[in-house]
């Protein structure tokens, strides 16, 4: 069977449990996530060399998810301006081409340059746990 880890992802030791270590990517597909920055940041410690892909609901929101080491960010309001533009060019007549160029300038636009894995600096280890959330954990 496949082996699955419940916990707060937020966690070490449910990213240690999960494997993270040794995994080749890690993807938080969740976009309400409060603690997504922390994650991927835990995740660099335990696995500098991981690929990090991330969701947040809002595009304002991805700038501190590439910060904390994310490779690929995605936001759902960003998806949809993409949606909307190559509905709005194709009524408009525009070709393949011109549709391509214009969702790349866009998804720049809304998504900024990507940060290469060299220019992440490592965060420190912090002295003290965070503290507890009552809400229910996500989970991995």
């Amino acid at each position: 069977g496949i082996s699955a880890v419940y916990g707060d992802v937020a966690k070490r030791e449910t990213l240690v449990g999960a494997g993270v270590a040794q995994a080749g990517s890690l993807i938080l597909s969740a976009s309400n996530i409060a603690t997504s920055a922390e994650v991927i940041r835990l995740a660099r410690q335990l696995n500098p060399d991981i690929r990090v892909l991330a969701r947040s609901a809002y595009v304002a929101e991805l700038p501190a998810l590439r910060k904390a080491g994310a490779e690929r960010t995605y936001s759902g309001e960003g998806e949809v301006a993409l949606a909307f533009t190559v509905a709005v060019l194709r009524d408009l007549g525009a070709t393949a081409d011109q549709i391509d160029r214009e969702r790349e300038r866009v998804q720049q636009e809304l998504c900024g340059d990507l940060v290469p894995l060299e220019a992440i600096p490592p965060e420190p280890t912090p002295a003290e746990p965070a503290p507890k959330v009552d809400s229910a954990p996500p989970t991995v």
